[in-house]
């Protein structure tokens, strides 16, 4: 038996991983020929849109971190992950698309890359799990309580300017726009979880549309709604699991 092919969501992974690339790299560019330096850095926490993005991106990959954590310890690579998570720190999300696409590549699906446990027809997870770990709700409260810090932020800043003002700074600090296009990165890897986390599109299209609109930030909510959705007995398996068909929406 030969190995069965890749599905066309790997093909689509490798797509979005060039456009990813194409992005990331042009922002650095910017970046270098502008000659800033690090002079302009400190404006991610001096100006109000800069720092906004910047908490954005560091909740971007707090989520990564977090499930490539969960991810390494069932498959027992935790090693490595650790590695590709500080890789995401020190060079960005460039390095999450590059790891998943070598996740999709290994398990030859973009599904069975993401999650271990799926569902059954009537929602129920699979598996002996039947009461939630306390360090379930723990996760759950912490990842609230950071979304509700970064919309506390998001309106703080728009408080003080305006979302046309703020891209206008962003777009004129060459490091800014670079956190910017890293968000955009990140993104696509949690857009990504969340295609194979719900079990129909349908439930996945208000989660797209929140992250397009709101940002990473709302990649928090969707743990909370990861933690609190399934049965599972483990942070580990409510991450790794299927959510049940509608979740909060049903």
């Amino acid at each position: 038996m030969g190995q069965r092919p890749l599905l066309p969501c790997g093909y689509g992974g490798m797509t979005a991983f060039s456009i990813s690339s194409l992005m990331y790299v042009s922002a650095l560019l910017i970046v270098v020929v502008s000659g800033v330096g690090f002079s302009r850095e400190k404006e991610l926490l001096t100006e109000r849109w800069g720092y906004a993005t910047l908490v954005d991106y560091s909740l971007s990959v707090l989520f990564v971190a977090l499930y490539f954590t969960f991810n390494g310890i069932y498959h027992g690579t935790l090693r490595r992950n650790i590695f590709v998570i500080v890789g995401v720190v020190l060079f960005g999300h460039i390095v999450t698309m590059a790891y998943l696409c070598y996740l999709t590549f290994e398990h030859r699906s973009l599904r069975d890359a993401l999650i271990v446990w799926n569902t059954n027809p009537d929602g129920e997870a699979r598996g002996e799990m039947k009461r939630k770990d306390p360090l379930t709700w723990i996760i759950a409260g912490v990842a609230f309580v950071l979304f509700l810090y970064f919309l506390n932020v998001c309106v703080r800043a728009l408080q003080v300017e305006s979302l046309g003002i703020g891209w206008e700074k962003t777009k004129g600090n060459p490091w800014i726009l670079l956190t910017f296009i890293n968000n955009l990165i990140g993104l696509v890897f949690v857009v990504s979880y969340i295609l194979v986390s719900e079990q129909a599109t349908f439930y996945a299209l208000p989660w797209i549309l929140a992250l397009v609109v709101g940002g990473n930030g709302v990649s928090m909510l969707y743990v909370v709604h990861k933690m609190l959705n399934n049965t599972g007995a483990s942070p580990l398996e409510a991450m790794l699991t299927q959510n049940p068909r509608g979740g909060f929406l049903q």
